[in-house]
């Protein structure tokens, strides 16, 4: 039996999906957050831009991707921070299994998007105080939003503790 939905609208569905995981959740989320988030989701749902930026079998290497951004110039360290906070968010938010079966944990994906969202924030900041603004709040909010895709990715357990 297929898992597949067929849906006549996918930002529709992801909006509406992911309003009902922040509510089951209990995660306090911007709109503006959960604007871009669904925007990602509905990239990503095609498999030429889940993949972007690694070659045919590459793994994705989130420290090194970041670590190069640290040393790139201003154009290519925010391409290259967006797409490691938006990888990072994906991966960690729908993906564990596969982390876990990489040897690799959630909380090390958290730890590097929240940073690589915060050095794009950073370097936004120059330029366009709204955007930057954006990324600063996907840089806060990161463990709030893996938490919530998390639900979407039909894990019933809870990712973050309440304590």
């Amino acid at each position: 039996m297929s898992n597949i939905i067929a849906v006549a609208n996918m930002q529709e569905y992801f909006y509406t999906a992911l309003q009902q995981a922040i509510c089951n959740r209990r995660v306090a989320v911007s709109q503006e957050a959960q604007a871009y988030v669904v925007q990602l989701l509905c990239t990503f749902s095609r498999c030429e831009c889940a993949y972007a930026g690694t070659e045919y079998n590459e793994q994705f290497a989130a420290a090194t991707l970041l670590q190069r951004a640290q040393n790139a110039d201003a154009p290519e360290a925010m391409h290259t921070f967006k797409h490691v906070g938006d990888s990072c968010l994906y991966i960690a938010g729908l993906f564990e299994e596969s982390l876990t079966r990489r040897g690799l944990t959630r909380s090390y994906y958290v730890d590097i998007g929240e940073l690589a969202y915060y050095h794009l924030s950073a370097l936004l900041s120059q330029k366009t105080a709204s955007t930057a603004g954006l990324y600063q709040q996907l840089s806060r909010q990161f463990p709030q939003l893996v938490h919530a895709l998390d639900a979407l990715g039909g894990n019933d357990e809870p990712l973050l503790s309440t304590a």
